[in-house]
Parts: structure tokens; sequence; C-alpha cells
């Protein structure tokens, strides 16, 4: 079954775009957890005043990212909903996993680096060794950090190129 193939059913459109729309969504609320932390759990606002505070918080995503920035974010998340649906299909046609999880995992995982702007490198490396450390250590790259991101997206391409032939292999063992 191609890659296209795949896609024919909503399904995978659906996995896809939902895992990339919680990428997203968690790569705005990180850096602003402390206020949704207050708005959701901490505070007596009523639920539509919080859904409204949630609503207000995903403007930051333009406002507080360069135009570079917002567009890896969003290639990220694509190509890492494309990523899981690929594995959901894999999985389903073969009950065993062979390697593929391990290497999606690995990109999903490192793509988390690449969150995050220029000006403070990236959120978990600012969560990791502090946020004059992590600007510190973006500020030596050539990219300014965006070599988190960059690393996501080419070790995200191999793995749905890996994906995509492990699908396109026949079900039953090699002799």
């Amino acid at each position: 079954m191609t890659f296209f193939n795949i896609y024919k059913k909503p399904l995978y459109w659906l996995i896809t775009l939902g895992v990339a729309l919680l990428y997203v969504l968690i790569a705005i609320w990180i850096p602003q957890w402390s206020l949704i932390d207050y708005t959701l759990f901490k505070s007596t606002f009523t639920a539509s005043q919080k859904i409204h505070i949630l609503y207000e918080t995903l403007g930051w995503f333009v406002t507080a990212n360069t135009l570079t920035s917002q567009i890896l974010t969003i290639v990220i998340a694509l190509l890492a909903g494309i990523n899981v649906a690929l594995l959901v299909h894999y999985v389903s046609r073969r009950v065993r996993i062979v390697r593929t999880g391990g290497v999606g995992a690995i990109a999903l995982v490192l793509s988390i680096f690449g969150v995050g702007c220029g000006a403070c490198g990236s959120v978990i490396l600012s969560s990791l060794f502090g946020l004059t450390v992590a600007t510190g250590i973006a500020g030596f790259l050539p990219l300014k950090g965006l070599e988190f991101s960059l690393l996501s997206i080419v070790i995200l391409i191999g793995s749905i190129v890996y994906s995509a032939h492990l699908i396109q292999q026949p079900l039953t063992c090699k002799p």
C-alpha cells in the first residue's frame, strides 16, 4: 500500500492533523505554562473564562516567534503527524514493531528541543539548563538554535521514509 493509498482513508488524515494540532498547542502552551496552570487549576475563573483565556494565549505563537520559527514548528508538527499516522498504519498491519517506533520516537523527542524562539534557544533546553545557559548555547550556534528544528525535520523525514518502506514490504517473512 503506497503513501497516497494510506491517506485515502480519513482516519489517517484525522491522526495526522490531530497530532499536528496537539504538537502546535503544546509548542504554544509550554512557554506559558505558569499562566495555563494558574488559569486552569489555581483560579476561580468560570469554565467559559478559562476557555477564553486559553484561546487568547494562542496569539502568542504569532507575536512571540519569528516567521521562520512559526514555519518550522508547523512543518515539524505536520511531519510528526504523518509519522504517527504511518506508525499506526504499520502497527495495525503488523502486530510486532520492527524498530520503526524507535526512530520515530527519537525524532519526536528531538523535535521538542526545537520548540521555541531563537532568542531563548528552546523551551526544553531552557528548562534543562536554565535560561541564561540555554541562551548562551543557542548564541554560539550558527542558526541561533534553529538547528534543533532542522535536525528534527531531517530525522522525521527519515523516519517517514523508513516507515513507508516497511509498510510496502509484504507481510510474510523473508526466507
